[in-house]
């Protein structure tokens, strides 16, 4: 055997040894049972039955002294031998998921090798922590969506002139069912951000959201982040919290409409580039916004080619204009 793999075999035993009397466990009682599967006349190592996480954590002697609540997978239903298992090492079982072959326990650290060699045993892993993603609205947001959607980038990016690049100073249509005017994600400390609202439904409705996906559209993308609502409402913000709004809505309550209504409310688009409205910050002055984008989170079965479909050429005039 070369000298180097000799080398690097005496540095991985010294290694489980260190490891061994730092758990308290005698070196001759495996930590980390494998689960084998016999085939062929071999044994195939499928994977490790305790997670690296919980190792890490009973690692500690002081998180060793208290106990540690765990996720463990059975192979099916608990057996009298995990039973007497667990009542000999003073286990808490909180919670059996019957459906799941599952338990939720609590545990001293001594008990999890005695528990993990158990062949019904195939997983034991920490009750780790769950939460939403996103949530934050400061740079950078600790979020994997806040990253990988390009968000935390997006939020510290400044212009030529040195401003946040936060949708400020631009109009964004929304075509959609409506809009719930009292969700605390349309208004910033000034006031309601809706500068318009149009119904081209005419379902006794008006302008409001009972179907609900264009309340969401639009927190998507404008849900402002210094509104004055609840703590919980602020944590949200849309890809472009600083836009004005138009609220445009061609759904009725159970999401539906017509190329018809679509159609008005383009038509309504290209006879108004611009919307005048006051400005709460300034004491009612009144202020243009150029309306420079508009959503459809919408459609309809194509039966033509987009060049003689109505909706597809209007849009494409809107895009023109």
């Amino acid at each position: 055997m070369p000298t180097n793999i000799k080398r690097v075999l005496n540095i991985s035993m010294m290694a489980v040894l260190f490891v061994s009397s730092l758990l308290n466990f005698p070196t001759g009682h495996r930590l980390l049972p494998q689960v084998h599967a016999k085939g062929g006349g071999q044994t195939k190592r499928d994977h490790a039955k305790v997670t690296p996480d919980l190792v890490e954590k009973i690692s500690s002697r002081r998180n060793n002294e208290e106990p540690h609540k765990v996720i463990v997978n059975l192979q099916g239903k608990p057996t009298g031998q995990l039973r007497a298992v667990l009542a000999r090492n003073g286990v808490q079982v909180h919670k059996y998921f019957e459906q799941l072959d599952a338990l939720q326990l609590e545990l001293p650290a001594d008990a999890i090798a005695e528990l993990a060699a158990l062949d019904e045993v195939t997983d034991l892993s920490l009750d780790r922590e769950v939460k939403a993603f996103g949530g934050a609205t400061a740079p950078p947001v600790d979020s994997h969506i806040a990253t990988t959607t390009g968000s935390n980038t997006a939020r510290v990016l400044k212009d030529a002139a040195g401003n946040p690049l936060d949708g400020r100073g631009v109009g964004v249509v929304v075509m959609d069912s409506g809009a719930e005017q009292k969700n605390f994600q349309f208004y910033n400390k000034q006031g309601l951000r809706i500068m318009t609202s149009v119904d081209f439904v005419n379902d006794g409705n008006g302008t409001s959201d009972p179907y609900g996906h264009g309340s969401h559209v639009m927190g998507i993308t404008s849900a402002s982040d210094g509104n004055p609502g609840p703590t919980y409402s602020n944590k949200y913000a849309g890809v472009a919290r600083k836009v004005d709004l138009v609220n445009l809505r061609v759904l009725n309550a159970n999401g539906q409409g017509s190329v018809a209504s679509v159609l008005s409310a383009i038509d309504w688009v290209l006879a108004h580039p611009t919307v005048t409205f006051k400005e709460p910050i300034t004491g009612g002055l009144t202020r243009t916004v150029p309306l420079k984008i508009v959503n459809l989170s919408l459609g309809a079965i194509a039966t033509t080619s987009y060049k003689y479909d109505p909706l597809c050429q209007a849009v494409r005039r809107l895009v023109n204009a």
